[in-house]
């Protein structure tokens, strides 16, 4: 094991914040059902007893999801132009030693459809293959992102997990940015100072909602925003 040399990642308390609020900024953006099937970031409190779930995709092939509970967090990345792209056809395996000291408390995750929906797509197959190109994970007593010291292609020494571009939505988290981003996905201008409110963890009023996105339907956001906890 070894500290992942290009994961700067929050401690998992902040990293599991900054998920839910933008998540919580992207609902309310999509607006609606049908709108909210696109989004890139969503949160499930709760997804399991004591356990949560933030899953990100682009829907270009590239994503990641994130499991918080009382044992830590387990990260699985899926960086498509990665040279170790586990579903490449020439190589449809996940690459050596990736996997390598992964605690067992999060070993069941690396096959869950939850997280990885490979395996739902794939209806049981055995011979299914994982999509993960980064796995780290940290413990409670971590004092940072863990990973496999496993042996890179030859040749590659840059961030070839794809680290920067997957987490870039919860590494530039200011209101400025959440919103800018956000607001050039979704065509809208979207009010820096309501979506200020969300990150800083304040009600999800009916207010907020309009002054993020004009067009959405109140009381669908209000009877979702539960769920996103």
């Amino acid at each position: 094991m070894r500290t992942h040399p290009y994961l700067d990642l929050s401690a998992p308390a902040e990293f599991r914040r900054r998920c839910r609020q933008r998540a919580v900024v992207e609902l309310i953006c999509a607006g609606d059902e049908a709108s909210s099937q696109y989004m890139h970031l969503t949160f499930a409190e709760s997804w399991r007893p004591g356990v949560d779930l933030a899953k990100w995709a682009d829907g270009e092939g590239h994503e990641w999801s994130a499991v918080f509970s009382a044992d830590g967090c387990y990260l699985r990345g899926f960086y498509h132009d990665s040279p170790m792209n586990s579903l490449h056809w020439q190589r449809n395996k996940v690459w050596d030693g990736l996997l390598d000291g992964l605690p067992r408390e999060f070993s069941g995750y690396v096959t869950d459809p939850d997280v990885d929906e490979t395996f739902r797509h794939a209806d049981g197959a055995a011979d299914t293959v994982a999509a993960i190109t980064l796995c780290a994970w940290r413990l409670p007593s971590d004092s940072s992102w863990q990973c496999a010291d496993y042996q890179p292609p030859e040749n590659e020494d840059e961030d070839i997990e794809g680290v920067e571009y997957l987490f870039r939505d919860v590494v530039e988290f200011t209101a400025g940015e959440v919103a800018e981003s956000l607001g050039d996905y979704y065509g809208m201008q979207v009010d820096v100072g309501a979506v200020a409110r969300v990150l800083d963890g304040h009600s999800i009023t009916a207010e907020v909602v309009r002054a993020i996105n004009a067009r959405a339907d109140v009381g669908w956001v209000l009877g979702k925003v539960p769920e996103v906890g």
